[in-house]
Order: C-alpha cells, then structure tokens, then sequence
C-alpha cells in the first residue's frame, strides 16, 4: 500500500490488452482496454523497488516499512563447500553459483537467471538449508512438473542426508518436510477447486503449508505468469520469494510485471556463454536446415478475388497456422523422414540423440518411423511413468539405447547428461521454449567434446511456420549461441552428410 496519488505509478502497474478489441464492453467503451496489476492502491511487493524508483523521480519521499524478519541475515557460515555437510558432496560451489546464493540469503525478493546446467538445484539446496539453519524457515520449491518434482526431491535427499527432511508434493504424494517440492498443478489445490462440476473443498495440508512456509522458490520461474503460479505466489505469506529461471522475462509486459510482481527484480545474472566459456556447460553448435527437399511443397492456399481501385485482383490466403502445423509439420512425410535421417546420422557418428517432437500424433509417426531403423530408442510422452522416464535416462547414460524421443515432458528442467545431440522435430514459436529445449542436451559432458549438436528444421512449405524457425534463430543468437543454416539437403537415394565437424563450410545466418 502507498500515499502517493495512485495516477502517478498507474502506467507501471497497468498495459493495454491486445485483445480488447473483441470485448463488447470496450467496444462500448465501458472498459479503457487496460489489464492493471494492481488492486486500488495495493499492488504485488515485488514490484516495489520499481515503483519507489518511479515515485524518488516524481520528486516523492519514499519510506518502505518491512516486518523485521526480512533483514538480511549473518550469511558469514556461507561458503564455497557450505553443501559438503551433505553424505556424499564434496566438491565446491562454482563462483557463479555462490554469488547467485549469496543474492538470495542478502535480499527478500529476487529472480536469479540461472540457465541450464548452472545448478539450479544446487542453489536452492545450500539457500534453503542455510535459511532453516539460521531462522528455522520452512521452504517451497515449485516446479512446473513432476518429473523435475521427483529429479529435485532425489538431489536434495542426496544433499542434505538426514539433516533435513524433504518433502513431496505431486505424482500421487503429499507429504510436507522442511523443505517441499511441490509441482503447482497440486499445490494449487491449497484453494477450493473444481471437478467434474462440484466444488472440492482446499486440502488443509497444502493449505497450512503455503500460509506458513516462510520460503518460497518457483523453479523455472518463467511460469509464474500463469494463472496457477501466480496465484501460490499472491497467496504465499513468504517472508522471502525467489524465481530462479534461464529465461525468466518473455518480453511481454503482463507476463513480465506478474513475474517481478510475485518474485521481485533480477538480483543475480549468469550468462550462458560464460559458462560455455569456463566448460561448466556444453558449447551448442545449431544447424537450422533451410531446404524445400525436407520441407516438401507449399501447402495449399486459397485464391480469392480482391476489388481494389475499381479493378479485381487475386489475392492468396495460406492456411491458418494450426492446420498448418498439422500438415507442414505433424503429418508432413518430407519433413518427417528428414528428422529421422538427421537422428541416424547422428547416431551413426557417435551421438545419444534426443528428439523433441509436441504433439502425441506426431510422436506416434516418428516412434514407428524409428522402429523401422532398427535402432535401439526410447520413447516417452506424458503419461509415461516417472519411473520408466528415469530407467530411459539410466539406459541412455548406459549406452543400452541411442536415442530417446518424448513430446513437451522433456522441455525443461529433466537433466539428460548423456544426450550430445539434439533433433527439433517441431516448430515452436516462443523463443523461451526454444531456448529451453536446448538444455535437455546442455550439461556438461564427461567423455568427448563437451558440445552439442543441434538440428532444427525451418519448413519452407508456409510462411508462418518460417517465421517461427526465424524466431528460434533470433532467440538462439540472442543466448550468443553459434546458429548456421544448412540449404542443401540431399535426395533419399544421396548420402546425407552434416557438416558438424566442419562447421566453417556452412554460413552464418545473419
């Protein structure tokens, strides 16, 4: 809450909608088409340093009352073998990871941009054991699901022993430690919630805890924009909320401000390229294939007469972007049988290759597809039990099998160390997404070249789906990431050769 007049922050609680044209009550002008954060003169404490920032430039005093338990705490015990305490950790704190923790335990609020393979978990581990070993303070981790849920609990039980119990929210189990995992599809059941068309009253357990845990992680926190983790963050009463994320800000201004809303500003950030740089992560070399003989033909549009200055002219419409996706992508045998050859090919020059694909139809396709390789694969989508996900990984890590296929369950957060080549089989078209999905194969690798290879496929056949390859690249290059573009790619009968191993052949895409 603050004194000052609400009109001299409300554009930096407030952005217009931009689909307030279809509302009836803008339309009638009952509505000024704005989506506002704020509620009168209330506004999420996440966002206060910006506003008294605002406030100091408007010629306002700024006084900000905090509860006393959001003083920084004696961090002095901190140190780069601070988690050693555990049964089998020895090694030390990267400096990047100890700075990021030193953030956390010295502010109340805060986003740390932690990218894949930075140690995410490690972060949250050595901050919530050193806030419940200071001040007793129960801790949250929320993930977006379980599969990550169930990776986090198994690392913080490995980390901490017996001096912390760890609990689990989600996959069937509810139980509360000191610190708990919880995935927001269950913890939102802290509210009352709907099934079938009743009214299911608020589990008491969740509820208790999100009102008493002082500490509050969303893990991935790019996701704290959603309706269900935006809600657990308003609702917390978290005397310290953080968001670790390596794509925390989606460039949209909603999305953005109910992220720092909830969690607060960047407090700490670690570049991709510095830890490609130190070898804490892999170096990813992305081949985006450009090539209409892996895209197939246009798809169809339609012509229609257009009158203009009196005379008729022919205009095309191409097909909407989620048919063209189904039949450019999904159910297209050029695109599909380019996928397959690219994941042989890596296969045969020494890579476990994971290969991403988005819809189950699609997955359906590439899984039969791969049966007829013959190779050695595992496929997982997401009804696969976590269990048989995890004996995937174990197999992969093996060498049993080369090649795992798996739909969105795989998008983020699941380490896969073994994986050193990549195959996109889908075209996403948000950047975050695509930054993500080149995490799966990220970690650092033990044995080999500590890279990644990566091959994406832009489809030719309809401009929006280019579009979407484009905006991949502009994602990928933003990260400082090295993208090339492939436009010869061979007949079925010719052999394929990707020229990895001879990345100067290819050019840049500018």
């Amino acid at each position: 809450m603050f004194g000052a007049p609400l009109e001299s922050v409300e554009d930096l609680l407030r952005v217009l909608d931009p689909r307030r044209e279809h509302s009836q009550a803008f339309r009638e002008e009952r509505w000024d088409g704005y989506l506002r954060i704020n509620d009168g003169n209330r506004f999420p404490a996440g966002l206060t340093e910006r506003v008294c920032k605002h406030l100091q430039s408007e010629g306002y005093d700024v006084v900000v009352n905090q509860p006393e338990e959001t003083e920084a705490i004696d961090t002095s015990r901190m140190g780069p073998l601070y988690l050693g305490c555990g049964p089998k950790r020895k090694s030390p704190f990267w400096d990047h990871q100890l700075e990021a923790i030193m953030a956390i335990l010295q502010k109340s609020r805060g986003v740390v941009k932690s990218p894949t393979g930075s140690g995410k978990t490690e972060i949250m581990a050595a901050a919530a054991r050193y806030f419940w070993e200071e001040r007793d303070w129960q801790s949250i981790i929320v993930v977006p699901k379980k599969g990550l849920a169930a990776q986090t609990v198994k690392r913080l039980r490995h980390y901490y022993g017996n001096d912390l119990s760890v609990g689990q929210c989600g996959d069937g189990q509810r139980t509360i430690g000191d610190v708990t995992v919880a995935t927001a599809q269950t913890l939102i059941h802290f509210m009352p919630w709907r099934k079938k068309g009743h009214v299911m009253p608020p589990d008491l357990n969740l509820k208790e805890l999100v009102e008493k845990a002082q500490v509050l992680f969303l893990d991935e926190a790019h996701h704290a924009s959603a309706e269900s983790w935006y809600t657990i963050a308003m609702n917390s009463k978290a005397l310290r909320k953080f968001g670790l994320s390596g794509t925390p800000l989606k460039n949209d201004v909603l999305a953005d401000l109910r992220l720092v809303g909830a969690t607060g500003e960047i407090i700490c950030n670690i570049e991709a390229t510095g830890l490609i740089e130190l070898g804490i992560n892999a170096e990813p070399k992305i081949l985006v294939v450009y090539s209409r003989k892996a895209s197939g033909p246009d798809l169809p549009v339609k012509i229609y007469p257009k009158y203009e200055m009196g005379k008729v002219i022919q205009c095309k419409r191409h097909l909407p972007w989620a048919e063209a996706y189904t039949k450019g992508v999904v159910e297209n045998e050029h695109h599909n049988r380019a996928v397959i050859r690219a994941v042989e090919w890596m296969v045969d020059h020494g890579r476990r290759v994971m290969v991403l694909c988005r819809r189950k139809p699609h997955w359906r396709t590439l899984k039969k597809m791969l049966e007829a390789t013959g190779l050695p694969f595992g496929a997982y989508w997401g009804d696969t039990p976590v269990f048989d996900r995890e004996d995937g990984k174990r197999l992969m890590q093996e060498g049993s099998i080369k090649v795992i296929l798996a739909t969105t369950i795989f998008d983020e957060g699941e380490d896969v160390p073994a994986v050193n080549g990549l195959v996109l089989a889908e075209g996403v078209k948000v950047s975050i997404n695509a930054i993500q999905r080149l995490g799966r194969g990220m970690r650092q690798k033990k044995k080999g070249a500590n890279d990644l290879w990566v091959v994406d496929f832009c489809p030719t056949c309809h401009p929006r789906l280019a579009e979407h390859a484009l905006e991949r690249v502009v994602a990928w290059e933003g990260e400082g990431y090295d993208v090339r573009v492939l436009e010869d790619w061979p007949d079925d009968d010719e052999e394929l050769n990707l020229p990895f191993a001879t990345w100067d052949l290819t050019s840049s895409v500018s």
